[in-house]
């Protein structure tokens, strides 16, 4: 082959080059474009859907390194604050996170919710972070249970007659709530509810539904916790709650009647033991659990 040759199919080449640079070029434009009409169309949507109202934040502190008392947990809670019940010197504010004391041979010792009235919204959600200690521990078998972190919950129960805030524990058609719990090895969400396993056959049924997450849970590590409630259209099974770990959906129930009737959620709660009504739930050596960030939105 002579040099003109080779010197004319360089130059070929190099054509060749040029053309698929500019092709690339024109596809990365196309990308750029793309991208940025990406980014109007989800600032339009931003715009659109409603922003999420804060509802509710306590504020852990200024108790730093002492047993609290319930008049803290009053002004933590602030003006919202509804109930309390339990010990609150199980709890104390160290390093600005709230760490709740889980004593060998005991159960149901912090169960506290503030009023979320009034409120129309259909979406709420309670998010905070977690994280048990490394020697946490649940009992064996079917007492293997922990109610742990935010709940939510609408509607009353009457008890000797009178009207009381649903929490968990109450049978009612007229009330819901749903918490956060351990389940043995895994992460749970509890739940009582108009539709629940075993209402059609017995409306008196007095346990709530557990359902096991995906994920088990890890001693000595950080979460990020969100339980969020859409709630159902009246006298329609159409809600859904959904149970996030890191920003990733661990447990989801749908087609779920909260209760019959209106809808709606009046409640956020903050519960943090092991049980069961006996100490056959309690954990074989004292333990706790740190919270930060409690957060009640709704949309």
């Amino acid at each position: 082959m002579s040099n003109l040759e080779i010197k004319r199919q360089l130059q070929q080449v190099q054509l060749d080059i040029q053309k698929r640079v500019g092709a690339a070029k024109d596809i990365l434009d196309g990308l750029y474009e793309s991208a940025a009409e990406v980014g109007r169309l989800q600032n339009l949507i931003d715009k659109i859907k409603p922003a999420a109202q804060v509802l509710w934040r306590p504020q852990l502190g200024p108790s730093e390194g002492r047993q609290l008392s319930q008049y803290d947990w009053r002004r933590m809670l602030g003006m919202r604050w509804k109930y309390f019940t339990g010990d609150p010197s199980l709890t104390q504010i160290v390093d600005g996170r709230l760490v709740v004391s889980h004593p060998k041979e005991r159960v149901r010792d912090l169960n506290t919710g503030v009023d979320l009235t009034p409120s129309n919204l259909k979406t709420y959600s309670i998010s905070h972070k977690m994280r048990l200690a490394s020697n946490f521990s649940v009992a064996d078998g079917s007492f293997g249970g922990v109610k742990i972190g935010g709940g939510l919950s609408g509607g009353t129960y009457l008890r000797n007659g009178v009207a009381q805030p649903v929490s968990g524990g109450s049978v009612s058609r007229d009330g819901w709530s749903f918490k956060l719990g351990i389940l043995g090895e895994y992460l749970m969400l509890y739940g009582y509810y108009s539709n629940r396993p075993g209402m059609e056959n017995n409306p008196d049924v007095l346990y709530g539904h557990a359902f096991r997450s995906a994920l088990k849970w890890e001693a000595a590590r950080d979460y990020d916790i969100e339980l969020r409630v859409d709630l159902n259209d009246q006298d329609v099974p159409n809600g859904k709650v959904n149970l996030l770990v890191d920003d990733v959906s661990v447990a989801l129930l749908e087609n779920i009647l909260f209760n019959d009737g209106p809808v709606f959620c009046d409640n956020a709660s903050i519960q943090s033991n092991h049980g069961g009504s006996d100490e056959r739930w309690a954990p074989y050596e004292t333990t706790h659990i740190e919270y930060d960030d409690f957060l009640v939105t709704g949309i």
